[in-house]
This record gives C-alpha cells, sequence and structure tokens, in this order.
C-alpha cells in the first residue's frame, strides 16, 4: 500500500491502521486577504458566543421536539443534520484557533445532545425512528440525519476524549442497525436519491469501527457498499460503475432525478475510507477514477461541481448554478486523495475551489452564505431550512469546508515536510527526527506570484522539503537558501532534501500571466433538453430570504448557449463587475480575435466592496474591459447592486 501523508484533522484517530504511515500533525494558520475572510466568517458564526449558543441551541432542541416527521404529512426533513454539521465545522475551528470557550461549548451541546438519547439508543429529530423510507414520493431524511448526528459523536469524542461520547455514538449506531440493514430495512431503500443520502453513512461507521474495532461496524460498513449494487440495472450501483470508467451522468438515464452530487460525492469519500480500512484496490481505483470523471465533466471553473447539485455533465452548460455543499465535499474528497496518494492536483483543486467558490459563498459580514452559485447575474442567497431560523446546510457547511483548506495547508510524513498551499501564514510541522518546525509563508500570493517560504528550527537537521509547483504555472522562478536555481515543474513537488538551518528561505515566483478557458458549445447543442432544463432551472432559483429583493431573472436573460471565454490568473478565476464602471455592458460580446491570445492585464484600484481589480486589454478591441475577482463579483447579492458576469461570449470570425 503506498504511503500517506497527515493532516492536523486526519492525524492519529483517522489514520492509524495504515502501518506504513508515521503520525505526525501540521498546524497552519493563514494571514493576509484569506486569513481575514476566514476569520470573518469564523468570528460571526463560531467564535462570537452568542451567535453560537443561538446556533447550537436551536440545533440541539430539534431533538428534544423531535417534529421532522410531523412538519408535513407523510414526509420525513431535515432538522436532525445541524447539530452534527454545525458542530463538525465548530470543531474543526477549534483545532485552527485553539479557543477554549468554543470547546466547552461543543462539550456541553454534546451532552445536551446525549440527555435526548432513548433507552434504544436512538438520537433524532423524528418521532418516529422508524420512518425511514419514503411515502407517495415525499421526502425521508431520516437516515442522512443520523448519519451527522453520528459524525458529530465521533468528532467531539476526538475533541474531548470522553468515553460518554464514543459509547453515544455506538448505541445510536446499534439502534439504526436495529432498523436498517441486513434482515431490515435495506439501506439503499431509505430515504430518497436512490439512496445516496442514507449510503453515505458509511464514512462515520467506517470512523466508528476505526475507534472500536468492533467489526460489527466494518461488516455494517460493507454492507453499504454491497447495497449500490442491489438495485440491478439501476441507481447508484457505485462500485461496478465507478470501476467501468463512465461519466456518471451516463450511467442511467435522467441522471438529474437520482445523481445528487453532495451525497453522492460523500459516498465516495467513505470509499477512500473503505481503502484504508481494508485495503481492497478496487476501492482505491473506484475513488480515484469517478473523481477524474468528475473534474472533467462536471468540476466548474470557480471549483463548484455539478448543476443544481445533479450530476449532468454540467461543463457543457453554460449557466452555471453551483450549491456551496457540494463544493465542500469535492474539496473534501480532493483533500482524501491528496493523503492518500500524495499527488499535487488534488491540492490544485482545493485551491481552486477555496480561492473561488468558497470565497465567494460567504456574505461580506460571514453571518451567512449562499444557497448556489451562478457564474452571471447575481447569486442565490440561502433560505433559512426546515423552519428553523439560524440554519441553512451550505451556510453550516461552509466553514468546514475553509477549515479544511488550513488542514491541507502543510503536510508531514517520515521523508519529510510538505507545503501545499501558499496564502500567507504561519505554522508548525513534525519533522522526521521528532522534532518540530515552523514554517511562514510570506507574500501576497494569490494576488502577488511572489512567496517566501521560511523556514524556523531549534538546531539544522537534514530533511525532505517538498513544495508544490501548481499545473497552472508553466514557468516558475524558483531559489534556495543559498541562491541557487531549482527546477520547478509544473504539476509536480519541487523537492529539495539538504541540511536546513534556522531561518532559511526558499524563494518562489509562481507565473501569473493571465490564461484563457474556453467553453465549447458544441458539446450540446443549443435546443437540448437540458439546455432548456437548465435555464429554466437558473432562473428559477431565486433569493426566499425575508425581506430580500423582487426577483426578477428571467429565462431570457440567460447567457447563451454559444462560443464563450473567461480568464484566469493564477488560481484565481476572473468576472466583469458593474461595479468597476469602464464603459460598455458586461454582457458585451468580445471579437474573433480576442480568443487567440490571453489578454494583457494591468491591476487597478479596486473599488469598495472588491478585493482586486484590472485592466485587459484583449485583441481586437480599442479600449480595456474591467475584471475582479470571482470572490468579489455580485457579492452584494442583489442585481440592482451590480450585476456581474463570467463567460464573455465571442463574436464569429470577422465580426
Amino acid at each position: 500500500m503506498p504511503a500517506d501523508f497527515v493532516s492536523n484533522a486526519l492525524c492519529e484517530a483517522a489514520m492509524r491502521d495504515r502501518a506504513s504511515f508515521t503520525p505526525s500533525c501540521a498546524q497552519w494558520r493563514f494571514g493576509g486577504f484569506l486569513g481575514e475572510r476566514i476569520d470573518t466568517v469564523l468570528r460571526a458564526r463560531i467564535l462570537d458566543p452568542q451567535a453560537r449558543e443561538a446556533i447550537l441551541g436551536e440545533a440541539v432542541e430539534a431533538f428534544r421536539k423531535r417534529v421532522d416527521d410531523r412538519l408535513a404529512p407523510n414526509a420525513g426533513f431535515w432538522q436532525g443534520e445541524f447539530w452534527g454539521k454545525y458542530s463538525l465545522a465548530a470543531i474543526a475551528a477549534q483545532r485552527y484557533t485553539g479557543d477554549a470557550d468554543l470547546r466547552d461549548s461543543l462539550i456541553r451541546a454534546a451532552d445536551d445532545l446525549l440527555a435526548t438519547q432513548d433507552p434504544s439508543g436512538y438520537i433524532g429529530t423524528y418521532f418516529d425512528s422508524s420512518f425511514v423510507l419514503s411515502r407517495e414520493g415525499k421526502i425521508n431524511w431520516n437516515v442522512w440525519c443520523r448519519k451527522y448526528t453520528l459524525w458529530g459523536l465521533l468528532e467531539i469524542y476526538d475533541m474531548a476524549g470522553e468515553a460518554r461520547h464514543l459509547h453515544a455514538a455506538r448505541r445510536l449506531m446499534d439502534h439504526l442497525m436495529s432498523e436498517v440493514g441486513p434482515g431490515k430495512v435495506e439501506i439503499v431503500r431509505t430515504g430518497v436519491l436512490a439512496g445516496l443520502p442514507s449510503t453515505s453513512l458509511l464514512t462515520p461507521v467506517v470512523m466508528l469501527y476505526r475507534r472500536t474495532a468492533d467489526e460489527r461496524y466494518l461488516k455494517y460498513a460493507e454492507y453499504i457498499v454491497e447495497q449500490w449494487s442491489r438495485g440491478v440495472g439501476g441507481p447508484p450501483d457505485i462500485l461496478r460503475k465507478g470501476l467501468a470508467g463512465a461519466p456518471v451522468h451516463e450511467w442511467f438515464p435522467e441522471p438529474e432525478k437520482w445523481a445528487k452530487s453532495y451525497e453522492f460525492i460523500s459516498c465516495v469519500e467513505g470509499l477512500v475510507d473503505m481503502y484504508r480500512v481494508t485495503g481492497r484496490e478496487d476501492y482505491r481505483r473506484c475513488a480515484v477514477a469517478i473523481y477524474d470523471n468528475l473534474r472533467r465533466w462536471e468540476r466548474s471553473p470557480a471549483g463548484g461541481i455539478s448543476f443544481n447539485d445533479k450530476f449532468v455533465g454540467s461543463n457543457r452548460l453554460i449557466n452555471v448554478l453551483s450549491e456551496i455543499c457540494d463544493a465542500v465535499y469535492w474539496s473534501r474528497l480532493s483533500f482524501q486523495l491528496l493523503l492518500l496518494t500524495g499527488e499535487p492536483r488534488y491540492a490544485d483543486e482545493i485551491e481552486r475551489t477555496l480561492c473561488n467558490a468558497l470565497l465567494a459563498a460567504a456574505s461580506p459580514d460571514g453571518r451567512w452564505g449562499l444557497r448556489r452559485l451562478r457564474f452571471s447575474h447575481e447569486h442565490v442567497p440561502a433560505p433559512q431550512h426546515c423552519r428553523l431560523e439560524h440554519h441553512q446546510c451550505c451556510v453550516d457547511n461552509l466553514p468546514r469546508g475553509l477549515m479544511l483548506a488550513a488542514d491541507a495547508a502543510l503536510l508531514a510524513d517520515a521523508r519529510g515536510v510538505y507545503v501545499a498551499l501558499y496564502g500567507a501564514g504561519s505554522g508548525e510541522a513534525a519533522l522526521p527526527s521528532g522534532r518540530r518546525m515552523r514554517v511562514s509563508i510570506e507574500g501576497r500570493y494569490p494576488d502577488d506570484g511572489a512567496v517566501a517560504v521560511r523556514l524556523r528550527l531549534s538546531q539544522p537537521e537534514t530533511f525532505a522539503l517538498r513544495l508544490r509547483v501548481p499545473e497552472w504555472s508553466r514557468r516558475t522562478q524558483a531559489s534556495g537558501p543559498d541562491g541557487a536555481r531549482l527546477e520547478a515543474r509544473p504539476g509536480e513537488w519541487l523537492s529539495v532534501e539538504r541540511e536546513w538551518r534556522d531561518g532559511d528561505c526558499v524563494a518562489l515566483e509562481f507565473d501569473m500571466r493571465p490564461r484563457l478557458v474556453r467553453f465549447d458549445d458544441r458539446a450540446l447543442d443549443a435546443g437540448d433538453p437540458l439546455v432548456q432544463l437548465s435555464i429554466g432551472q437558473w432562473a428559477g432559483m431565486r433569493n426566499m430570504l425575508p425581506g430580500a429583493p423582487p426577483h426578477t431573472l428571467e429565462p431570457e436573460e440567460a447567457r447563451p448557449h454559444a462560443p464563450a471565454l473567461l480568464v484566469e490568473r493564477g488560481p484565481i478565476l476572473l468576472a466583469r463587475d458593474e461595479r468597476l464602471g469602464g464603459g460598455g455592458s458586461i454582457y458585451e460580446s468580445l471579437p474573433a480575435a480576442a480568443a487567440a491570445e490571453p489578454p494583457r492585464l494591468e491591476p487597478i484600484e479596486a473599488p469598495p466592496g472588491i478585493h482586486a481589480a484590472y485592466k485587459a486589454g484583449f485583441a481586437g478591441m480599442d479600449r480595456a474591459i474591467r475584471l475582479c475577482d470571482f470572490a468579489s463579483a455580485g457579492n452584494g447579492w442583489d442585481r440592482r447592486k451590480g450585476e456581474f458576469n463570467v463567460w464573455m461570449t465571442v463574436r464569429e470570425n470577422g465580426t
């Protein structure tokens, strides 16, 4: 088996089953603009005691009331996901910040949750725990909710080390196994969407096995994987179809009715977990094959995944509608495969998603988030879910995605230390000797390509320092502490093995020349039913928050299914925004000559509310147009405050 890396989030308990792996933890804290944005989100929803207590209190109260199966006839809602989902993000924030009050608050809330546990072991928000099957074609999220409760309890146990939380998790799982499983209700038949939400329980079941060594839980995890192929000739059939190599949207007809991306990706993450504990090579091969297909067919230039939460071959659609939960779990799967394989391409994906989709997803004050990202006009804010005031799935998940970047930034194994992300900041990693080293990253990356990686050691030591060279950086300049030039190849680790001394520095200069990405309108005909369906959904998704502006987006405003291009700079996607001014419509078409080569970019002063702005000189145009970073574009969440646009259509030759 290949050796794994380790990060702060996945050390010790998460990886102790791999004999080839040496546990050591890296701790990272972002600075600069990226650190400011992350801190804003954490302060608003997690570190602020008043906000945190209101959010946690409402989540725990749902377990006392148990109304998820009584909010509508024959339907089952998902209030039960929010304690676990929010707690997982907050636990990650506690690791990141070391906040003792946050730790105590999370333990108190977990203990309040334990007080709702029945003698049977059941903890849940359904009055009838056995109501796990969809009735009359309506929703049911019972098992899904228990997934997040189990997961939250296990990570609370990891954080606090209190046996009562692990004991409660075992009782919860044992009760679920008494209702759903072999000889009971088949798990793939429970819930909705071909059993994807329910069977995404796989990851916390494997976690429970790791922490207890109880073979019953491993057998249940194997049962879940087998269940995917239970409906021969129908979805989800993840293992067999994934190994066959076809794109997910081609597995079965009408993927928009079953291929729900968030839950699907969570299932694939579970396969990675299963590979770690079983060593079954088909699990690993399946996860990698699915990932590669999703990257090709579903991942948008902003690092989001799928269209309106379904795998439909989304890269064939110019009108993007991307859920934030999907982006968070795409980053999680990227992270898991980075740890498993050591391939830097997965860190490229984490960076892309972080700098674009995730940063765009938070309101400027960090108090709320988006439900869907668009590539033009306006984004879609998240509505409160399930008649609650403080919760929505994407809003609760977002901080977890941000914290994952900190877990990925600095990695270590028995061979040395890996710098995987380059935002300004600092952290500590264990060296092969067992001593610890402090690493700091200096510079204004990704606004600027110059980066200095500085090491602080208590005494000289020989080890390998490996630095990610992004695939997009075709001309990277690098030099070591002695000023000697280092060879940096795109898409690889730059490995420098030597005796390192306190204060040594590696200087990097990444290739920040702009790049063009072209939309291929030939992949689908403009009249294809999928194109028409996507336009209707794109326009129909609206802001449902109290006091929301009037909904005015119409299907006729959708971007035309036609040749188009966008601009990238470093890991950042650029967009037009009306607040930038400069003349011309943000939806104007570019001349054909503009597609021949990337534009010339010149930084300009950004107006309030926008982080970075540029003048772009395209071939064939007698004036520059203005672009900004995607995360800032449309961040007023109201088209009346300024619309934005990413894909710029290109006129035919000679026009």
